[in-house]
């Protein structure tokens, strides 16, 4: 009977210890050991181990921002955001090979694609567009030499005869603005 009231006493006193609450260090430093423990194993893992690590993670996380959130100074901060980007990081490694592995195909095809251009067309293209640019180039050049001049000319004067037909529209509008005024009898001074 005596070693059943010690072996309860043992357990109570170990049930005890195990339920203290753990410091904001201590939770601190499991969580480092745990991004270290997750770095040197990741590739490892199988889609279950991940599974069991997403949980560990977001419970280090929820546990942290419950306890601990108004304790935490800047420099806290930071290595917790260090911390998620590392395992983040380690996630998206674990999936890049089958991201990539998707468009392998569309790659390959898209590199021959490119490479056969490169190597057959491009150059028919590129002359095509020399061809073009050349072209363009003596057709400004006769512009410039041959029609540009009257072209100019012809602009100035529409422009002299826009300008006339503005000043004969503005004195239309100013006698028209006079008789109205002299109808309604409110005197302005024109000449200001």
């Amino acid at each position: 009977m005596k070693s059943i009231k010690n072996a309860i006493l043992f357990f109570t006193l170990i049930v005890i210890t195990s339920c203290t609450t753990q410091t904001k260090e201590s939770l601190l430093e499991d969580f480092q050991e745990f991004i270290t423990e997750v770095n040197d194993h990741h590739q490892d893992y199988s889609a279950k181990d991940w599974a069991k690590k997403d949980k560990e993670f977001k419970k280090f996380k929820q546990v942290i921002a419950d306890k601990y959130k108004k304790e935490l100074t800047f420099n806290d901060e930071l290595t917790l955001g260090k911390h998620e980007i590392t395992y983040n990081l380690m996630q998206l490694k674990k999936e890049a090979p089958n991201f990539l592995n998707l468009f392998k195909g569309d790659f390959e095809k898209l590199s021959k694609e490119l490479k056969n251009y490169t190597e057959n067309e491009m150059s028919g293209d590129v002359k095509k567009i020399k061809a073009e640019i050349e072209k363009a180039t003596k057709q400004l050049k006769y512009y410039t030499e041959n029609d540009m001049k009257d072209d100019i000319a012809k602009f100035k004067e529409e422009a002299k005869k826009m300008g006339k037909d503005f000043d004969k529209m503005g004195k239309e509008v100013e006698k028209a603005l006079e008789e109205l005024f002299k109808e309604l009898d409110i005197e302005v001074d024109s000449k200001k």
